[in-house]
């Protein structure tokens, strides 16, 4: 929105590579599950769903299946990646699309 201020705070903390808070827990095989996660920013309008960018939706490993599940749910406007992330190896058994409408406050 025009004049809002997005401006953020934030701290780095060094941390070292035996920090207790870095310790996985241990997951029974059967739990475990490879996934693949990506936000993607929705810009709102009234017209039909489009992405942003197709070449960066490609890099972002987003699929064609992708959009039209967004489409499907009633999204209007246009969609644009904004990165990726998996846990575990492909072929990956969760795929998670996160919708962001505006920054987090």
């Amino acid at each position: 929105m025009v004049g809002e201020d997005f401006s953020s705070e934030f701290t780095i903390t060094v941390m070292r590579k035996d920090d207790p808070r870095l310790m996985l827990l241990e997951i029974p095989e059967e739990e475990n599950q490879s996934s693949f996660c990506a936000p993607v920013q929705l810009l709102p309008g009234s017209d039909e769903l489009e992405i942003d960018d197709v070449s960066l939706w490609n890099q972002c490993h987003l699929t064609d299946e992708d959009f039209n599940r967004l489409r499907a749910i009633g999204l209007k406007g246009k969609v644009r990646a904004a990165g990726w992330g998996t846990l575990g190896d492909a072929p990956y058994k969760a795929r998670t699309l996160i919708v962001l409408r505006h920054q987090i406050k």
